[in-house]
């Protein structure tokens, strides 16, 4: 069962040292991700880009921002969206180039910008129809999003605010150890669970958006699985590319670091492009749910 587990769940950008692995200096020759044990590895993310959420906040809150137009041609296709917040998440405000937001209202930004792109390229929508918390008390990520799972009642067809839900997302404040690493973030596809953690602005949205897109059965971009999806500069990919200055938004950043493709990248190369094209079928009918004559 718990081999089955596994193989269900996609994970995304393994980052903390692993203790047989000496440290190294990347290089354009010899970058991270290293494999090790079955196990993908990146270098640590630099502390320096990591902005530290604050317990309260400086500058102006927002509390929405607008999605997207939808593109005209072909099905539109809505993914209704359960957002799960730990009870540490929303303790902690969060910066963006313009403001800084309350954790609901981060979540849901960072969701929007996903959207964004699946919007433009595939006639997606990820719609938040409801915002709920749990208190988390597991430290390993995959029994962590088993555990969220369990604590919210999620399961795919439920029905919140009068909305039957494909998906649940979860954003969790601390780390999520996979193996013998961390990640940024988990996907259970056959569940139709993710779950995120923050790390900074420019990096979210990303993270949000190569998660989801498991969710229509897009695969991991790893050398020995899809090495021209590896090469490309798609959100799914594996690999890496060196970032100097990183502007978003009217933020800048000073990256001078090697980092995964998926977190500077938003488009999805063929390979990905197709996985989704056919994935996203799964979910097409539910755009526009009612309530079961039982209620809601």
């Amino acid at each position: 069962m718990f081999s089955k587990k596994l193989l269900a769940v996609a994970l995304c950008f393994a980052l903390l040292l692993i203790p047989i692995v000496s440290v190294r200096e990347s290089s354009e020759s010899d970058p991270f991700p290293a494999y090790v044990d079955g196990v993908w590895i990146d270098g640590p993310f630099p502390e320096e880009l990591y902005i530290p959420p604050t317990s309260a906040p400086n500058m102006t809150l927002i509390d929405s921002a607008p999605m997207a137009p939808l593109v005209t041609e072909g099905p539109h296709i809505e993914i209704n969206i359960l957002l799960a917040l730990d009870e540490e998440y929303l303790c902690y405000y969060y910066h963006t180039p313009n403001a800084i937001l309350d954790g609901i209202f981060y979540a849901e930004l960072q969701t929007q910008r996903a959207s964004y792109y699946f919007e433009q390229v595939f006639n997606i929508r990820l719609a938040v129809v409801d915002v709920t918390s749990w208190h988390r008390d597991k430290t390993d990520g995959v029994q962590t999003l088993d555990e969220v799972i369990q604590e919210t009642g999620f399961e795919r067809g439920m029905y919140r605010n009068g909305h039957r839900v494909e998906a649940l997302l979860a954003w969790t404040y601390s780390e999520l150890p996979f193996g013998l690493g961390s990640a940024y973030g988990l996907t259970d596809i056959l569940l139709s669970a993710c779950i995120v953690r923050p790390v900074v602005y420019w990096v979210d949205d990303n993270v949000v958006q190569h998660e989801t897109s498991h969710l229509c059965n897009a695969s991991d971009g790893r050398e020995d699985n899809h090495p021209n999806c590896f090469g490309s500069n798609c959100i799914m990919s594996y690999g890496q590319t060196y970032v100097g200055t990183r502007q978003e938004d009217g933020g800048e950043w000073q990256v001078n670091s090697f980092v995964r493709k998926p977190l500077v990248y938003n488009g999805w190369c063929d390979i990905s492009y197709e996985e989704i094209e056919m994935g996203k079928y799964l979910f097409l009918g539910y755009d526009n749910p009612t309530c079961p004559s039982g209620g809601c």
